[in-house]
This record gives C-alpha cells, structure tokens and sequence, in this order.
C-alpha cells in the first residue's frame, strides 16, 4: 500500500498535537491538518491539468457565455431601474391634490413595474436556456469526438493485429520455403555421394 504525501503530513500533525497536548494539558489549533480536504483539492488539480485542448477552448467558451448573458441581465436591470425612475419622478410631477389621481398613477406605477419584472424574467429564462442548449451541443459533440477518438484506436488495433497475421503468415511460408530448400540441397549432396561410391565400386 503507497502512501501519500497527504497521510504523512496528517501523521506528523497527529503527532506533533498529541505532543504538544502532553506539554501543555491544551487542545490547540496550531498543528491541524485536513487531509481529506487536501486530497480532494489535489484530485481537482489533476483533473485541471490535465484537460485536452478541446476541453480548454470550451470551457473558455462557456465562460464567455456566461459573462455575456451576466453583462445582458445587469443592462437589463439597469434599463428597468431607469424606467421606474423617470416613471416615478413623471407620476410626482403629475400628482395633484386629489387623492383618487395619486391612487390612479400608483396603479400605473405598479402595473408598470410588474410588466417590466415579467420581462425581465422572461428574458433570463431565455437566456438560461441557451446556455442549456449550448452546453449540451458541446456535450454531445465532446461524446462523438471521444467515438470516433475510440473508433480510430480499434480501427488502429485491428490493422496492426491484420499486420501481424500477415508477417507471420510470411515468416511462416518463408521457413517452409527455407526447410524445403535444405531438404532439396541434402537429398542432393546425399545422391552426389551415392554415385561417387557407386562409381568408386566398380
């Protein structure tokens, strides 16, 4: 079993608040250590460094998207405080004395403010869906990448294990076609001697 850095720090906290309780009779804060915490902050440093190209530029990409419906929803609110403001300051100017006028530009006023909240509201939901969507295109398109990426590897295999079968198939007729070769040259030379102790006979 490996042990991590992570476990021998927490060892030698351990050790070092087991110590210094013995010392001092105190529970102290000095020597903790998380490391749970520390593991888990390591694992997401992995995961970020070790992200492909095509994973940078769409999380820049989605960053940017966010950025700009942010900018869209602060205008948006901005255009609506403005609104309320000149609506309000209008509704003031006109206010007269009769009570039932100032009742009626208040209903005005809140009317108002309620079509621009539900405005509002519809455009962030429009907005939220399509950062939605177009997470989940990017979503699928990274899925087909990693098909294909996986597609090409098997493809890759398969013709290395063709290329194999193929040099094999050749070192196998290449031996036979040796092994033939050295029979042939041996019933020769064992013919050459027959005949030269047949001649050596007579």
């Amino acid at each position: 079993m490996l042990i991590s850095v992570e476990d021998l720090k927490e060892t030698y906290y351990t050790i070092c608040s087991t110590l210094e309780y013995i010392r001092t009779k105190r529970h102290t804060d000095k020597y903790n250590f998380d490391a749970a915490h520390e593991r888990r902050r390591k694992e997401q440093l992995n995961k970020l460094l070790s992200r492909t190209k095509a994973e940078e530029e769409e999380e820049l990409y989605l960053m940017n998207e966010l950025k700009r419906i942010e900018n869209e929803q602060k205008f948006v609110q901005q255009q609506d405080q403005n609104i309320i403001t000149t609506t309000t300051n209008n509704s003031i100017q006109r206010t007269g004395s009769s009570p039932s006028r100032r009742s009626s530009i208040t209903d005005e006023v809140n009317y108002s403010i309620e079509q621009l909240l539900y405005i509002n509201a519809q455009s962030i939901n429009q907005n939220t869906t399509t950062t939605t969507t177009t997470s989940q295109i990017l979503f699928k398109n990274k899925k087909k990448n990693i098909n294909n990426q996986q597609q090409q590897q098997q493809q890759q295999l398969m013709d290395i294990n063709h290329d194999k079968q193929l040099a094999s198939q050749k070192l196998l007729a290449d031996s036979r076609i040796e092994s033939n070769s050295i029979i042939v040259s041996k019933n020769d030379d064992d013919n050459e001697d027959f005949g030269k102790r047949k001649r050596d006979d007579k």
